[in-house]
This record gives structure tokens, C-alpha cells and sequence, in this order.
């Protein structure tokens, strides 16, 4: 679980991230970048906070991510730390104890007083933490015990929108039972669904669709769930999407379909759409002469 190794030059890093953004936020750009593959990490999105490995720099902490349940009473009983201490990056022990995986001693914490929606300095909780590592069990314990999962970090994600870049419709199911919204919005403007297609989650988009979620929004450059299927080249999400009443001739902000998407970027998924065009302007023909 805490085996992320910390970025390298921060420098370097932060101005190839601005490239690669300036170039998908371009036509060519879009349909040239091939969606990531799915991998347990934050997708391309890639914010150097959640990529670095997540050590603790106290007694309190360390026995934490040990799991050791006698020491972390031991050090509180003490006296020596509070049940709410907080790191120079502001995460509490539940924050730990949620991220490695030790259900018993997040029901320690919680009946010890400790606060459920801490939330450090990217406004990461613990419930977060809990969704990022696939914590299915702590996830369970903080919802039933009222974890708040509508607060949003610094980039606008909520805890769904973490269990999107994890994939897993189960970790997502819960929260919806919870009561999270299926369209809170991220920073740059991407529903959950928006995001699974951006980050090639396609079970998870697939998940998302079923639940209702809205296939005709939009990001800023008002680039739809279909352009982002084409960018995946997915026929099963084309289709699907197809299916869900979406428009095919609805333009983007440099009035790009999703066709020319498909053509442009010589997807595979081009011979799906020109078949639905062909197949939408006949019937449109045969309603015309019908009447």
C-alpha cells in the first residue's frame, strides 16, 4: 500500500504536466494521446501529493501504519500524543491507519474521540484514503459511522470520484448508497462518469451509465461522454452511449464531433459511428417519404 515512491524533479514534472494539458486541451492533441491503462494509481491526472509515498514522521504514526493497536493505546494513554495529533502535512493517525488497511484500529480511534473528517492540506480525509488504497470494510465503517463524502479536495475530487480512478464499482456502490452525488463536478470539470472515460475505467464507466449517471455532460471544452469513448476507442462504451440517446453531431468548443474525433484519430470505433450516421440520415429519409 505505501509503496509510492516520491516524484522526482518537481520542476521538471510540473512543466511537462502543463504541456501535456496544454496538448489535450488542443483537437489533435485529444485524439492523439492514447488513454492510460488501468492501473491502481491516480490515472493522468498524476498530482504529485497522492503519487508520493505516504510515510509518517512520528512514533504515533509509525505504530499506525504498523498497525500495532498496543503501542498506538500505549502512546494515548500516555499521554505522549493526543488522538488527534496532526503531522507538518496536517494527516491525523486515522488518515494512516485508513491508507494501510487496519480496520481495528480505525473502530479504536473512532471510539476514542477522533475526528472522522480531518482533513489535511490537500483536504484529503480519511474516508479518501480508505476509497484510494480499496479499503472496502473501513470505507463501510466510516460511512455508517457519518464520514462526510461530499467534501472535495484540492483538485475538486470527492470520494467518488477517488473510487473512479480506483476502478472498482463495489467501493462506488457504497458511496452512492451513502448518498454521493453521481454528477459533483472536479476542478477541471469532469463528472465521475467523465473521469472513468478520461482515465479508461471502462468497467467503471459502464457501472456509472447503469446508475443513471448524465451521459450528455460536458467538460469545458464542452467535450462529451462520446468523445471521450472515441479517445478510449471502447465500442462496448460507443454503443452503450449510442444507446443512452447521445448526440453524435454535438460539437465541442472547436466544433469537433465525436465522428471527426474518431476519423482524425484513426480509431477503430469510427466504423460504429459512421454505421449509426448512415443508419439515422435513412431513417430519417424513409420518415420523410412516409409522410
Amino acid at each position: 500500500m505505501g509503496g509510492r515512491m516520491p516524484q522526482g524533479s518537481q520542476g521538471f514534472s510540473g512543466l511537462c504536466k502543463c504541456q501535456k494539458k496544454y496538448l489535450e486541451e488542443t483537437p489533435l492533441g485529444f485524439c492523439d494521446i492514447k488513454a492510460p491503462r488501468n492501473t491502481p494509481c491516480f490515472g493522468t491526472q498524476d498530482p504529485a501529493y497522492l503519487d508520493m509515498a505516504y510515510f509518517p514522521d512520528n512514533d504515533l504514526h509509525m505504530a499506525a501504519c504498523a498497525g500495532d493497536l498496543p503501542f498506538v493505546r500505549l502512546y494515548l494513554s500516555l499521554g505522549k500524543y493526543e488522538v488527534n495529533h496532526r503531522d507538518k502535512e496536517n494527516r491525523s493517525v486515522l488518515h494512516f491507519a485508513c491508507f494501510y488497511g487496519y480496520p481495528d484500529l480505525v473502530k479504536y480511534l473512532w471510539r476514542r474521540g477522533c475526528e472522522i473528517n480531518a482533513c489535511d492540506n490537500h483536504n484529503i480525509t480519511p474516508l479518501m484514503k480508505a476509497v484510494q488504497s480499496w479499503e472496502e470494510e473501513i470505507v463501510c465503517f466510516l460511512l455508517e459511522h457519518h464520514a462526510n463524502l461530499h467534501i472535495k479536495d484540492s483538485n475538486g475530487n470527492t470520494a467518488l470520484h477517488y473510487a473512479v480512478y480506483g476502478g472498482e464499482p463495489a467501493l462506488a456502490a457504497r458511496l452512492l448508497q451513502y448518498g454521493a452525488n453521481i454528477e459533483e463536478r472536479t476542478k477541471d470539470n469532469l463528472t465521475p462518469l467523465l473521469l472513468a472515460l478520461r482515465e479508461d475505467r471502462l468497467k467503471m464507466a459502464e457501472y456509472l451509465v447503469r446508475m443513471k449517471a448524465s451521459v450528455h455532460a460536458v467538460d469545458f471544452q464542452r467535450r462529451t461522454s462520446l468523445m471521450y469513448a472515441v479517445r478510449c476507442d471502447s465500442s462496448v462504451m460507443v454503443n452503450l452511449l449510442l444507446q443512452q440517446g447521445v448526440d453524435m453531431n454535438f460539437k465541442d468548443f472547436f466544433g469537433w464531433t465525436a465522428l471527426r474525433y474518431a476519423i482524425e484519430g484513426d480509431r477503430e470505433v469510427r466504423t460504429i459511428l459512421l454505421e449509426y450516421e448512415r443508419n439515422l440520415k435513412q431513417s430519417l429519409r424513409e420518415k420523410k417519404n412516409s409522410g
